[in-house]
């Protein structure tokens, strides 16, 4: 379909809500269990031996969960994220969104519609 999404997309989406496997998936994504080592102990290494000096993050929709994760991080200047869900992603991971908030050491913009629930 010219969407990207077909029926068998969505019901698969539904069933994975229904039945809990989201929140599991939602869950092994967590910063601690999976993102930090492949963004700070491999991609970041990787891109200062390419000569980058300067990092910036950007998330959208729960990327902005792992643009505000690196957010916290000395090694980057700034992050940004656009329609934020960093709020849904945090209750599949039992962490606090607030408290990912707190430990930002980088100027964030965050780029919310009126229909987004989650504005910090």
């Amino acid at each position: 379909p010219a969407s990207g999404t077909s029926a068998c997309c969505v019901l698969e989406f539904i069933c994975k809500i229904l039945t809990g496997a989201m929140k599991k998936k939602t869950r092994s994504h967590a910063w601690d269990l999976s993102m930090r080592h492949k963004v700070m102990e491999t991609l970041l290494p990787w891109m200062k031996q390419q000569g980058a000096q300067q990092f910036a993050s950007l998330g959208f929709c729960w990327g902005g969960y792992g643009a505000m994760k690196c957010g916290a991080s000395p090694d980057f200047r700034c992050c940004a994220t656009f329609h934020p869900s960093v709020d849904g992603f945090c209750k599949g991971t039992g962490e606090d969104d607030l408290q990912i908030c707190r430990e930002l050491k980088c100027p964030v913009m965050v780029v919310a519609t009126k229909q987004d629930a989650w504005k910090p």
